[in-house]
């Protein structure tokens, strides 16, 4: 009897480590699936929309920043135009981290509204859209995973999922324009 609980109780415990491996690749499954389907309370699920939202704005006004010159920010008018920078970010982050964004930003395509670097390997035989390389997957840590989307030779979007308990949700997308 007490050979049998222990059988049990390693089962469990490989069964429990097994679901939690391969949590990250169910989340995205689910993610996918959501956004297909256009199912938002799904998506909602798996997706930490207001954190992600942040961290985003955070990524695009560091970039911006990154873009000013020495002493603009001392210029009334360059104060000026990076505070008004900042607003147009906050609106297109809230307006764009949506289903549909997130729909683009999966099947390997940069937004309309971020900038993109023309592709110039492209020849008039080979089509416009080009296949997406297949995706790589990391442990970051046993907290943190991270899918890496190339979306050319040089340049790649990574999603990244936090875990909380049993479960992990896409927290973070980092863009490749990302100084």
């Amino acid at each position: 009897m007490k050979k049998l609980a222990v059988i049990l109780g390693a089962l469990l415990a490989s069964a429990l480590l097994a679901y939690t491996a391969a949590g990250p690749f169910i989340t995205l499954y689910q993610i996918r699936s959501a956004l297909e389907t256009q199912d938002t309370e799904k998506l909602a699920q798996y997706v930490d929309f207001p954190v992600l939202r942040e961290n985003l704005k955070a990524q695009i006004n560091n970039l911006i920043l990154s873009k000013v010159p020495d002493g603009l920010a001392d210029n009334p008018f360059g104060a000026l135009g990076l505070a008004f920078a900042g607003t147009l970010v906050d609106s297109l982050v809230e307006g764009y981290v949506t289903p549909g964004g997130l729909s683009t930003l999966l099947a390997g395509r940069l937004p309309d509204v971020l900038p993109q670097q023309p592709d110039t390997s492209l020849t008039e035989t080979q089509p416009e859209t080009a296949p997406v390389a297949a995706p790589q997957f990391t442990y970051d840590s046993p907290s943190q995973f991270t899918m890496r989307l190339n979306i050319s030779a040089d340049n790649a979007i990574r999603l990244v999922l936090k875990r909380t308990g049993f479960t992990w949700q896409l927290t973070n997308i980092i863009l490749p324009f990302t100084p």
